[in-house]
């Protein structure tokens, strides 16, 4: 959806704050970067994120650091990290007065001149899993490197469920096809509803289908062959991309599987995340074996 109005803008923070669940966002694309804006229902506060990286280099004004240090983003502690802030006023006005500066800087910090911005509004909640023993174990294993260590890591892995990041489509962060504007039930459950969950889910009898069906994103190349990535619970991807990803909710024992099947190079697990790690053709292959013995 291609908005230019300020109130178009307020219209979908309105439903941000008042409709869908725990987990709503709206993602702002303007030019090489973008904003994003999360809340949830019933709440007046808000998480903002201006990216940064690629975006920010091509800023055309010297002093959009001090416009966006204005906003009362804090500042970064790496080049690699999105400006982040946390939105919560006493009264609606002071909201609608935030958010209009924010509107106003925005396609000056990533553009340089006025432009289209290009909005896609999530409403819902997103996969919550508990990998907790996972996580631990790949601590423990960053710590000892036993074998015993290792192993276990192995069986969590094949016991656990996780999120496959799929590749996401030319048009998945903004619709680039729809310059009108309209806040009626239908557009909201169709045009604006951001699904992230990829639309069905795959049993070991299916595997066949899910080789030639799924395109999972891939992250490295070792030797020329591709690796791909997976994710301990929705908090870890959002580390990798904060705009989110497609992904499809896969157990261990089926990503084993596929992954052999795809004969893919490495399984990254939370890649940019605070616990992560690095799973080579030979350990899944090990995995693998465990797991056909039962």
């Amino acid at each position: 959806m291609k908005i230019d109005q300020i109130e178009q803008f307020y219209q979908l923070i309105d439903q941000l704050q008042t409709q869908g669940a725990e987990h709503n966002q709206l993602l702002l694309s303007i030019g090489n970067g973008y904003c994003l804006i999360r809340g949830k229902k019933g709440s007046s506060s808000l998480e903002v994120e201006l990216s940064n990286g690629r975006a920010i280099k091509k800023m055309e004004d010297s002093k959009n650091p001090q416009k966006i240090k204005e906003l009362g983003f804090r500042s970064r502690k790496t080049a690699a990290e999105n400006d982040k802030r946390e939105v919560h006023f006493e009264t609606q006005e002071q909201l609608l007065s935030w958010l209009k500066k924010l509107w106003q800087s925005l396609t000056v910090l990533f553009t340089g001149r006025t432009d289209f911005i290009f909005a896609k509004l999530f409403l819902g909640n997103q996969e919550i899993l508990d990998n907790e023993n996972l996580i631990l174990g790949m601590r423990a294993l960053s710590v000892e490197r036993t074998w015993s260590a290792r192993q276990k890591v192995y069986w969590r892995v094949a016991r656990g469920e996780f999120l496959l990041a799929l590749t996401p489509s030319r048009d998945f962060y903004s619709l680039l096809d729809d310059p009108s504007f309209s806040l009626d039930q239908e557009q909201i459950e169709s045009e604006l509803t951001h699904q992230f969950q990829y639309k069905k889910q795959f049993l070991m009898s299916d595997l066949d289908q899910m080789t030639q069906e799924l395109s999972p994103l891939i992250c490295d190349f070792i030797s020329g062959y591709q690796s791909i990535a997976i994710f301990s619970d929705y908090q870890q991807l959002k580390q990798f991309e904060p705009r989110g990803l497609p992904y499809l909710k896969v157990t261990g024992s089926l990503l084993i599987y596929y992954f052999l099947k795809k004969k893919y190079a490495s399984l990254l697990i939370n890649p940019r995340g605070v616990v992560g790690g690095e799973l080579y053709a030979n350990e899944i292959q090990a995995i693998y074996d465990i797991i056909s013995k039962e």
